[in-house]
């Protein structure tokens, strides 16, 4: 280093020090304005991640027979036990954290003139249990396990209407309609039917249930659920698939739709949909396994008997498809996402599961019989 460079460099090192404090901000206004940009950007990235996840969340509040959906179930006994719950069906040992209290109503639906009549009031109760000869009087509902250690109800016909369990029952004596969180929790309820129903071809009266969240991490969330007696009828059994979005249209933009698969009766839907167009959630594979025949995708050739070229005009040569074993009375209902593909447009007006170009189910074969 020759004389000048070493006065120079003891010039700046004194004009530092003399500015220490200024050059100190300097540095650290810096620094700060990098980590704010950093923050941001990972800010951003985390919510693309949330957005694009597969797996989304599962609703942990839940029922055997009841969803956010209308369920079906078709009775093979006459006597049938309820639950609410504070986990997924498909996953009892992932639980809310939070206590859930609930309120339970049921009342009974009689069907005229191919129309469900809704018996929500005394007058109307005693005008169709005299029409169908004291049919309704056979028809009762009490709760036979509480999981906050509160009061297990008597036998409860439905001649008042709508028969209603919740928190603020007997002066508050109780906890009531409450699972506990922290851990898994289950309230039961047992319903009775006429036995006679068993043996019909088709369902007059039926159980309409609904557990409402009053508070909790889900409040206002509503299950449902529709019980009946009816004899196994092949004529009845149906499956298919729907879009469970009613806004799909407007949802473009958005990275996922649900989908339910839903019916009665046994035997097996084959759930066939276009690559190119959709995917489905890899999770629906696992969490219902033991259902699916087909665990890898099959690609429908052109020579395939039942969906190759020579039927259906071709559409579905191409598709990817699985297959489900049903059973109605074990399980009527399938939920799963789909995910959009390469060629993905809007879904078109008036979708129905029978024509799209997207997804399809397929029902083969039928034992069980229905109640929609």
């Amino acid at each position: 280093m020759t004389n000048r460079e070493a006065k120079a460099v003891k010039k700046l090192l004194r004009s530092l020090r003399r500015n220490w404090i200024r050059v100190w901000l300097i540095c650290a206004i810096g620094f700060l304005s990098i980590f704010a940009v950093y923050a941001a950007y990972t800010e951003v990235s985390s919510v693309k991640r949330v957005v694009s996840m597969q797996n989304t969340p599962e609703l942990l509040f839940s029922s055997n027979c009841m969803g956010t959906t209308l369920q079906l179930r078709r009775l093979a006994t006459d006597t049938y036990e309820i639950t609410v719950c504070n986990y997924d069906q498909n996953k009892p040992d992932i639980f809310d954290e939070a206590t859930i209290t609930y309120t339970l109503n049921a009342y009974l639906q009689v069907l005229q003139n191919e129309e469900r009549i809704d018996i929500t009031d005394g007058s109307k109760y005693d005008i169709y249990n005299t029409a169908l000869n004291g049919k309704l009087s056979k028809y009762t509902i009490k709760k036979v396990y509480d999981d906050a250690d509160g009061n297990v109800d008597q036998s409860k016909e439905f001649d008042l209407g709508t028969v209603t369990f919740k928190g603020t029952e007997n002066n508050g004596e109780y906890p009531g309609e409450q699972l506990a969180g922290g851990r898994s929790s289950t309230d039961r309820y047992q319903i009775k039917i006429d036995p006679a129903d068993l043996t019909l071809d088709n369902a007059q009266v039926f159980i309409y249930v609904e557990a409402i969240q009053d508070s909790g991490s889900y409040q206002g969330e509503t299950l449902k659920g529709r019980l009946y007696g009816q004899k196994s009828s092949l004529q009845a059994a149906k499956w298919s698939g729907a879009i469970t979005d009613t806004d799909f249209k407007t949802r473009s933009d958005y990275d996922f739709y649900n989908y339910l698969i839903s019916g009665s009766g046994a035997g097996t839907v084959d759930i066939l949909w276009n690559p190119e167009m959709i995917s489905i959630n890899e999770y629906f594979l696992s969490i219902y396994g033991s259902d699916i025949t087909t665990q890898t995708p099959v690609v429908i050739a052109a020579n395939d008997a039942k969906y190759g070229s020579s039927q259906f005009n071709g559409k579905y040569v191409g598709w990817n498809m699985i297959t489900l074993n049903v059973d109605s009375t074990a399980l009527n209902r399938y939920e799963l996402q789909l995910f959009k593909g390469q060629s993905f447009e809007a879904f078109p007006a008036d979708y129905s599961d029978d024509n799209n170009d997207y997804i399809v189910c397929k029902f083969t074969g039928a034992v069980t019989g229905a109640g929609e």
